[in-house]
């Protein structure tokens, strides 16, 4: 692959991630808390905010998992959401290691 076409996708993810992320806060709307939902999720399952957002994580991981190994054939619609999951959840983690930080 060369590296045009590299950074056309990683172009592309950007603008993805960037909207998907952005929705999500839309959709919590009111909520001053962006990464209530993980300490919550921390609460109710007596682990730490960080612990609860990798259980969230571990489910796309695992599909991914079951993709490649199975030879499943996935669309781009398939692999642009899990991947997607995948790293908005690498961008949340990063937000409460700050936060707790």
């Amino acid at each position: 692959m060369t590296n045009e076409k590299f950074n056309e996708i990683v172009d592309a993810w950007l603008v993805i991630i960037k909207g998907v992320l952005k929705s999500k806060g839309e959709e919590y709307t009111g909520i001053d808390d962006r990464l209530l939902n993980f300490k919550m999720a921390a609460t109710l399952q007596r682990c730490t905010p960080e612990q609860a957002l990798l259980g969230f994580v571990a489910k796309h991981i695992v599909s991914v998992y079951d993709t490649i190994n199975g030879g499943y054939k996935r669309d781009e619609t398939y692999w642009k959401e899990k991947l997607g999951d995948i790293i908005n959840y690498c961008i949340l983690l990063s937000a409460l290691i700050k936060e707790k930080n």
